[in-house]
């Protein structure tokens, strides 16, 4: 399988440290075209995580956990806050090679492994659900090693890729601890590796195969225009206000507030949003069926504006025109669809999943609750500035 190539090839990443200044850590962020239906950790109801299915790519990152070292590939997600993988004894989970992309994490084999209960449990809307043992155990990922970083071995869900999580403490699946813990970007600060719970996350293009997770830093050669830094509107996960949404000046929106979420990978807008869009651009009202998405013409010429503050973000036809072909991996597929859908498949969530992501230069801020926003620019140029201890973003 794929699995080991990707985990040489991730695991190359690079660090940025100097014991007296400020620390940066970049971190490639491999795409995958998906051929299998993940369900999406996004934004959190109560107890609840609502289920999206990805049907086009995701994102995963390399790590090992455990002495010796067990590697694992994880989707990564900043919808969710936990890291988990499979456990060896999620013998049901792990049929017909369920597992293979993630691994299994083995307990026994860990020296430096420590349990801490049976008690993990994520529920889904749907009625999924994981659930598994917490532990703590050493982390590898490029460069950097964490001890006793808290995770999860998953022994019983219907999902198939273990997640690492990257949101706020608020949104940890600890209902039955009633304790929020230090989850991976917390931990980085705690053990000296970054300054500021800061990280930037940039996709790049559709065509590219890898971004970067830049963690303690912002590249400002990524970006075009200023960074346009907005208040969270909630502080338990990356729920983030915009004012406006556009196309060829017409306005179709309320202002709002949208989850910015790596682990789905479509945009999901509210009612009046989608429907005005729909209806003006002549979308057909055939939805596929195996992506829940309406059919568009493929040389359909359209930009989507999201307006943050004073911000623009430009959503381009490479974006939002989705060719099957691709998407199913369907050569024989000829038709496209549109990125965008109703919240009514999204359990009246607005996420702005990969599709939105790859236009925008995101910086987030889990200290002081805050996001940074721009449009993104893709190229090979880097010009990384860290986020020291006293700085803002």
């Amino acid at each position: 399988m794929l699995l080991s190539t990707l985990l040489l090839s991730t695991l190359a990443a690079t660090v940025f440290a100097a014991p007296t200044a400020a620390k940066v850590v970049a971190l490639p962020v491999t795409r995958h075209h998906n051929t299998t239906r993940h369900p999406a950790l996004s934004k959190r109801s109560s107890t609840y995580q609502i289920p999206i299915t990805n049907k086009e790519y995701y994102y995963s990152v390399a790590l090992s956990l455990g002495t010796p070292a067990q590697d694992f590939n994880v989707i990564l997600d900043t919808g969710s806050s936990d890291l988990w993988v499979f456990a060896s004894n999620a013998t049901q989970s792990c049929e017909n090679h369920a597992c293979d992309f993630t691994g299994q994490f083995n307990a026994l084999d860990s020296s430096s492994y420590h349990f801490i209960g049976n008690n993990y449990s994520i529920e889904y809307v749907s009625g999924d659900n994981a659930t598994g043992n917490w532990g703590t155990d050493t982390l590898s990922i490029g460069s950097v090693k964490l001890e006793n970083l808290q995770f999860a071995a998953v022994t019983h869900t219907s999902a198939q890729s273990g997640i690492l999580g990257i949101s706020l403490q608020g949104s940890e699946s600890v209902v039955f601890v009633k304790n929020e813990y230090p989850n991976f970007p917390v931990q980085l600060v705690n053990q000296g590796w970054i300054d500021r719970t800061v990280y930037s996350l940039y996709l790049n293009s559709i065509n590219a195969t890898e971004g970067t997770l830049l963690l303690g830093g912002i590249d400002t050669a990524k970006y075009s225009g200023h960074l346009e830094v907005l208040d969270l509107a909630d502080h338990d996960d990356f729920s983030v206000p915009y004012s406006d949404v556009s196309w060829n000046g017409n306005s179709y929106g309320r202002a709002s507030a949208a989850v910015f979420d790596s682990g789905t990978s479509y945009i999901y807008m509210p009612n009046d949003v989608f429907y005005g869009l729909s209806s003006d651009i002549n979308l057909n009202e055939t939805t596929n069926a195996d992506t829940n998405l309406q059919y568009i013409a493929c040389d359909a010429d359209i930009n989507v504006v999201v307006t943050f503050g004073n911000t623009d973000i430009t959503l381009g036809a490479d974006q939002l025109v989705l060719h099957l072909s691709e998407l199913l991996d369907d050569k024989t597929q000829t038709e496209c669809v549109f990125g965008i859908q109703s919240t009514d498949y999204s359990s009246d969530n607005i996420l702005f999943g990969d599709v939105f992501l790859r236009s925008v230069y995101a910086v987030y801020d889990l200290d002081n609750y805050q996001i940074g926003v721009a449009q993104a620019v893709y190229t090979d140029e880097t010009n990384i500035v860290a986020v020291g201890a006293n700085d803002n973003i």
